[in-house]
């Protein structure tokens, strides 16, 4: 029995390890290798798994001090330019403190001691990984920083330190004299910039979040050629720059079939949805419609991306502005970036990349424009900084104006007068635009730098307005307009025809009617064509306006800054004023007894200026309203809200006379801003409702009867101002830079003076090099001296008021 037991645990132990020939299951190797080796890979994949995700921190940690570096080396810069400034104060309260502590009791020798000990800065280096380096200290407050690295500087190199110092007690007279201009500024009232409020006053539009219907597919595909004629032509009409201009460039944007497509329903997208801000009531779904061809466009767009090109950015940039209509300004930027991206792959943005065949390259310049603008749209309305570096991009958008001249001259194209005019417009447009660009970046650069005195910025402020000056003397004569800002919108005498185009479109609209056939480029001699098609004339006029409504602008924003605080102080004591440069040049013209008193009532010279541009503004959206009506694509709010913020801030000045003519102004800005509403409850309605609030705020609310309807049924707009029509506005009582009849008066002065006459000659406008910006030109050949001087032409205080109630 025993030895039988033992035979049969014998043969079922060799039948468990007959895989590995073994008798005994405690002895057997191979077996007791399987559960090891199972335990060894595991434990390596989890050490593989650690040191892959300590990679990874790795990565994260180096891209993260790449990013982080720019940031720290501007600050220690920034620093390190302060701490010369907290290293005077503070030697002057060490001395003040000496001083005192002569009288006073001193302090047991122990406690000083500790206190020294406990001031004293200690830090320590450590190592990190990656061969980074981190730093513990005890400081805790700017000073001891600033103290910090003012010792480690005089380390290094006591002598640039001494160079420093010295450099700055050189400039100590010059500050002195500035020093009370600029303890009185202060930051701006809130209630006074009110851009973002109204932008995200309002939520979302809901028809993008619901997606597309099936109702929707099918009226899309039904648009009537009326319909669709008519919407088209009033995209075409409205002056902003574009990709097409008319049924031949709407059709036909690419020899490739499928990029044409993806073109043609880009544009279409964008022209339904822009069609509202016009008119509401021609297609009541018409945003629906859009958000169909917005579908169909961004599945196109996919299969464009592996070779990229102009059709490719066109889409792109239309996408971009529907949703920037949408306000779905985060996707809006991505599109945007993307197509400037691939804008700055094909190199469109250097002159040197440009092909030489004059079709080719006029046609990369205007994309480049439409770009151009498109991306300063887009930073308009999301409050951000615009995408385009203009110091990677050469392109000069005169360009284009010299190429349709060539094309036409050597029978190459056939341009008709409307193209002329509206490729005019854009040129000049995006050249101002430019500018700016730059005087944007100026005051953001101010804004970080509030310590300074104001006698820093002269110089660069004098380089915007001699730019701004060479911008207006390249105007064609018919783009020279100036409406007195003291004319009664109703009666005001301009040199732009009146025409009823835009009333008789608003009487001529019809309600979206039943659906027709598939959208086809409609007959071009149908009689709805005819009677709603601008003539060029009127797009010139229109162009005058809308340009100097974009210059009156630019003065604002580039004087702005230089605002005082607040108003309410007596304007006559202000030290802003008394520190003006002044010499003793005189307009030849009349003047009476009460400019010099006008003159005073203003806080300084840019609170003039600003408030001359602001009545101009008014008075100019004043007639685009009546004669054309207006779009957020122009940039029009835009302007129009700059003018608000210097008229609420007229508001609170103590001067009877300010007041009065702030008061009228915004009245006939929340008219101006009602007739938008009409068409669409968008951005006017909610800039009306902040306009209100602040009126609100400050005890002044203004109901503004019929705002509504401005008129348009009537018939006759001018009614609608009533007596505000004649308030009185108050002269600056002296020829602000940015009047346009001061530019003739600007050049004939300098020309006939005797110092500077060689020197106008040298950078007359048109003999300028193509590619040499003119801001560049004033620097290189200007001293500081002459510049100050050559703005004080029209910055003196004393000079005699200049009328210009007439258009010259």
């Amino acid at each position: 029995m025993g030895g039988s037991g033992q035979r049969s645990s014998n043969m079922t132990s060799t039948q468990q390890h007959s895989e590995c020939e073994c008798d005994e299951a405690m002895t057997c190797r191979a077996c007791n290798k399987k559960p090891n080796a199972k335990a060894q890979a595991k434990a390596k994949k989890a050490q593989h798994d650690d040191l892959e995700a300590l990679q990874i921190t790795f990565y994260e940690i180096e891209s993260w001090i790449e990013k982080t570096t720019p940031v720290l080396n501007r600050m220690t810069k920034e620093l390190e330019k302060a701490s010369v400034h907290f290293d005077k104060k503070k030697k002057e309260r060490h001395q003040e403190n000496g001083i005192s502590s002569g009288s006073s009791t001193s302090q047991p020798p122990s406690k000083s001691a500790s206190d020294e000990q406990q001031r004293r800065v200690q830090w320590t280096f450590s190592f990190e990984p990656q061969g980074s380096m981190s730093l513990e200290t005890n400081i805790t407050s700017i000073d001891q920083l600033v103290d910090a690295v003012q010792k480690i500087k005089l380390l290094a190199k006591p002598e640039d330190l001494q160079d420093q110092e010295n450099q700055q007690n050189a400039l100590d007279s010059q500050d002195d004299q500035d020093k009370d201009i600029g303890d009185r500024q202060g930051d701006v009232d809130p209630t006074l910039e009110f851009w973002s409020t109204a932008l995200y006053r309002r939520p979302e539009p809901h028809f993008f979040d619901k997606g597309v219907n099936e109702t929707a597919r099918q009226v899309a595909d039904q648009v009537s050629p009326q319909i669709l004629q008519y919407i088209c032509q009033v995209y075409w009409d409205c002056l902003h720059p574009k990709f097409s201009a008319d049924w031949t460039t709407f059709w036909h944007r690419s020899d490739d079939p499928k990029r044409n497509q993806l073109c043609v329903e880009s544009a279409l997208a964008i022209v339904f949805l822009h069609v509202v801000r016009h008119n509401k009531t021609i297609c009541p779904n018409a945003p629906d419609i859009a958000r169909v061809y917005f579908e169909r466009a961004r599945e196109l767009l996919t299969d464009c991306f592996d070779t990229p090109d102009c059709s490719t950015i066109e889409a792109l940039m239309n996408l971009a502005m529907f949703l920037v209509l949408c306000k779905k300004h985060s996707q809006a930027r991505l599109y945007m970036g993307l197509g400037i991206r691939i804008m700055l792959e094909l190199g469109i943005n250097k002159r040197n990349n440009l092909p030489v065949d004059r079709v080719l390259r006029k046609r990369y310049i205007k994309a480049f424009l439409v770009v151009y603008y498109n991306d300063l749209i887009l930073a308009a309305y999301m409050v951000d900084q615009a995408q385009i570096d203009d110091k990677a991009c050469d392109i000069d958008f005169y360009e284009m104006i010299t190429l349709n001249e060539q094309l036409m001259e050597h029978g190459e194209a056939k341009f008709d007068d409307k193209t002329i005019a509206k490729e005019t417009f854009f040129v000049h447009l995006l050249e101002l635009a430019k500018i700016g660009k730059k005087a944007q970046a100026l005051t953001e650069e101010r804004a970080q730098n509030k310590s300074e005195p104001n006698s820093r910025w002269i110089k660069k402020i004098a380089v915007l307005e001699s730019s701004l000056h060479l911008w207006y003397q390249r105007l064609p004569e018919y783009l020279r307009v100036d409406p007195s800002p003291s004319s009664s919108s109703s009666s005001s005498n301009s040199s732009v025809s009146s025409n009823q185009s835009y009333r008789m479109r608003r009487q001529q609209q019809q309600p979206y009617l039943s659906p027709g056939l598939t959208p086809s480029p409609p007959d071009t001699a149908s009689p709805l064509d005819l009677t709603q098609c601008m003539d060029a004339q009127q797009l010139k006029d229109q162009s005058a306006l809308l340009l100097m409504l974009q210059y009156q602008t630019q003065w604002i924003l580039l004087h702005k800054s230089f605002l005082p605080a607040s108003l309410s102080r007596s304007p006559t004591t202000s030290p802003a004023a008394d520190a003006m440069p002044r010499n003793n040049f005189k307009f030849s013209s009349s003047s009476n007894g009460n400019n010099n008193n006008s003159a005073n009532r203003y806080a300084n010279l840019p609170h003039a200026i600003c408030t001359d541009a602001a009545n101009r503004i008014v008075v100019i959206a004043d007639l685009i309203t009546q004669q054309y009506g207006w779009c957020v694509f122009q940039q029009f709010v835009n302007c129009l809200y700059q003018a608000a913020t210097i008229h609420c801030r007229n508001t609170l000045s103590r001067d009877e006379g300010i007041q009065r003519n702030a008061r009228a102004m915004i009245k006939r800005i929340l008219k101006i801003l009602g007739n938008g509403s009409i068409h669409y409850q968008g951005l006017p309605a909610d800039l009306t409702v902040c306009l209100q609030e602040f009126l609100t705020l400050h005890g002044m609310h203004m109901d503004v009867d019929g705002q509504d309807t401005y008129g348009l049924e009537s018939g006759d707009v001018g009614d609608l101002w009533g007596e505000d029509a004649s308030s009185e506005m108050p002269p600056t009582g002296i020829a602000t830079p940015n009047a346009p009849r001061s530019q003739e008066l600007l050049q004939k002065s300098l020309l006939a003076d005797d110092g500077l006459d060689t020197l106008m000659m040298e950078y007359h406008v048109d003999g300028l090099p193509v590619k040499m910006e003119p801001d560049d030109v004033f620097k290189a050949d200007m001293s500081e001296q002459q510049i100050k001087n050559w703005r004080c032409k029209f910055s003196s205080t004393n000079i005699a008021h200049l009328t210009h109630r007439s258009i010259p």
